[in-house]
């Protein structure tokens, strides 16, 4: 029997997962889209890959904009990529999420996070560490932005009063910005 080379990592797969947004930052109501790439730098093919991506607090899931394959419940959207041989290079997949509108206060990014495992068949991944990503979208503060808009009115009715006189004053206030406050 030949011995495999197990060179220096060992022998087995070794999936690593890439998450980008394109440097995006969206506001309230708007779509954040992410491109995820997974490939095997291990030395055995790895099978049954499967992705799994957590859905940000604040979004929801928009398939019409994302690769058909995904499957979501209401915290978790899976793709099951198949095998991928020894080497292979990446395949990427996208990802939508819309962000909640109006959207809670105080939230400054949508921060999400994504992991690619295998069935283990050929045994275990050489480099866990790298088999999650992780990026954070900022949420857009500028000007018509995202935040909270507090417009205050007081109206005394016109009331004309002498000295000694009652004035009764009513005040309104109402948030017109896209997040509560």
């Amino acid at each position: 029997s030949t011995p495999i080379d197990s060179g220096p990592g060992g022998t087995g797969p070794d999936l690593v997962i890439t998450k980008d947004d394109g440097g995006a930052t969206v506001g309230a109501g708007g779509l954040v889209t992410y491109t995820l790439g997974v490939r095997n730098t291990g030395n055995q093919d790895a099978t049954g890959v499967e992705l799994t991506d957590a859905i940000p607090s604040h979004t929801s899931f928009v398939a019409a904009s994302s690769d058909p394959a995904w499957a979501c419940d209401a915290s978790t959207c899976t793709l099951a990529v198949g095998a991928l041989g020894a080497g292979d290079s990446a395949q990427s997949f996208t990802l939508a999420f819309m962000i909640d509108d109006p959207l809670a206060g105080g939230v400054s990014q949508i921060s999400n996070s994504a992991t690619a495992t295998d069935d283990g068949v050929s045994g275990p991944d050489l480099n866990a560490a790298d088999n999650t990503a992780v990026d954070s979208t900022p949420i857009d503060s500028g000007p018509g932005g995202t935040g909270p808009d507090l417009v205050i009115t007081k109206d005394d009715g016109g009331a004309t009063v002498g000295a000694g006189g009652l004035v009764t004053y009513t005040l309104g206030v109402r948030n017109t910005g896209n997040q509560d406050a």
